[in-house]
């Protein structure tokens, strides 16, 4: 379960808060429902349930397609508080509310915990690696499942959800327990194809060995198209060095950005390749902010490398042109009939969490 403890919160003195509306980028309160429907691609944490929110957003998902890593059949009892997801969805005109066509969680990264478990001296972050991927952790931000920021070990073997800064390092939304190292245990990694031999079926993706067979399963490509440069996901084995795409593992390409031509995207995380306020990323995808009428929340918001954002407009010739960018922090809502003082009665409440 996660470290966040509902039942130790849901006090008398909690109660206050606990019935407090939580803020969002997209407003506060509302059903499912509304007139002025727009189809909206949304890219952020999932900051609550009831339906879930994403970037301040109600999403019903009833009636959604869900994929949770490969599984294009998931349902919405595998996502989870903290997962970084891609929703796409008919909002209504509030901006606060809408319906769910699709929503696809891909992890980050998964495997084995390497190598020493570094804490900052505020005693606040955790620094460790993953199949030579840096990964960094918030003892208070970050939701842990089926472990804790203080029960983190050597050889765990970890699925982590999250946002790569400029340098590469994943700042954890979420982590969750899988197991523990043994051989040829289970992984998943991304990264850019280096070093391909085609004859070895060999390539490495950053420090990271990968292998894989005749007989290795490709999605959304083919071996043909495997080159050096083509950014992808590998899941396959691990045996301390090489990852194996093996018979039932996989490589899968991976697109960067969210389409060349989009009416209205809504993108959180962390701002990489910072020129100008014209030409940064988030999440791989480009951003102009430096149109005459963009709002800036707070105003004086300074943009550059590492500041977490969400930014919200229309994707024109693949370049998200914002109309709107926020400073994320965020807050982990969750539905919850709460137990008034007076037992006779009953109230729903959002339980808040700030995630970063």
């Amino acid at each position: 379960m996660n470290s966040f403890n509902l039942k130790q919160f849901v006090t008398t003195a909690g109660l206050a808060l606990l019935l407090t509306a939580c803020g969002g980028s997209g407003g506060g309160g509302g059903g499912i429902g509304g007139t002025g429907i727009t189809r909206t691609t949304t890219s952020g944490v999932i900051t609550g349930f009831g339906s879930i929110f994403v970037n301040g957003i109600e999403f019903e998902t009833g009636g959604a397609a869900i994929t949770v890593d490969f599984n294009s059949s998931a349902t919405q009892n595998e996502l989870q508080l903290g997962m970084v997801v891609t929703v796409t969805a008919d909002i209504d005109s509030s901006g606060n509310s809408g319906t769910a066509v699709s929503v696809v969680y891909d992890d980050s990264i998964e495997g084995p915990v390497v190598g020493p478990i570094v804490e900052d001296q505020s005693v606040q972050t955790k620094t460790f690696v993953i199949l030579g991927q840096t990964i960094v952790v918030d003892k208070t931000t970050t939701v842990f499942d089926k472990t804790s920021y203080g029960d983190l070990l050597p050889n765990d073997v970890l699925e982590v959800s999250g946002f790569v800064d400029s340098t590469g390092v994943i700042s954890a939304t979420r982590v969750e327990k899988k197991s523990v190292f043994v051989n040829s245990v289970e992984v998943e990694i991304k990264g850019t194809v280096q070093a391909l031999d085609k004859t070895a079926r060999t390539f490495t993706l950053g420090t990271t060995p990968i292998a894989y067979l005749a007989t290795t399963e490709f999605k959304d490509m083919t071996e043909a198209e495997l080159v050096d440069g083509l950014f992808v996901e590998v899941k396959g084995t691990f045996d301390g060095t090489t990852v194996l795409a093996d018979a039932n593992g996989k490589i899968e390409k991976e697109d960067e950005g969210f389409g060349s031509n989009v009416s209205k995207v809504s993108i959180e995380g962390l701002i990489t390749d910072f020129v100008s306020n014209a030409s940064f990323k988030i999440q791989g995808q480009e951003v102009d902010a430096s149109g005459p009428n963009v709002v800036f929340q707070p105003t004086n918001l300074e943009l550059k490398d590492g500041v977490k954002v969400e930014a919200e407009g229309p994707i024109e010739n693949g370049i998200l042109k914002a109309t709107k960018v926020e400073l994320r922090g965020g807050d982990l809502k969750l539905e919850t009939k709460v137990q008034a003082v007076d037992a006779a009665t009953e109230r729903t409440g959002r339980l808040c969490h700030r995630y970063g």
